[in-house]
């Protein structure tokens, strides 16, 4: 199961990347994940791990808090 939050981080994702005009590919590869796990976590079908935020942040070279909206995780709290 996906929660709110799952969501909302998959959403920062794609907005970083549609910023930075890069696609889903080029993340998977910077970040060191396979295309189509990071499809099926970008489309809330999977659960981020610690280690995937990272790799993800990384890549996309934003913090990993940046990842995850302040109003989302103030809600699970």
């Amino acid at each position: 199961m996906t929660t709110e939050l799952e969501l909302a981080v998959a959403r920062s994702i794609v907005s970083a990347l549609s910023t930075r005009q890069r696609t889903v590919s080029w993340l998977a590869e910077e970040a060191g994940i396979p295309l189509t796990r990071l499809t099926e976590l970008l489309d809330g079908k999977g659960g981020f791990t610690v280690a995937d935020l990272g790799d993800l942040a990384a890549a996309l070279d934003v913090a990993v808090t940046d990842l995850v909206p302040r109003d989302v995780t103030e809600e699970e709290r």
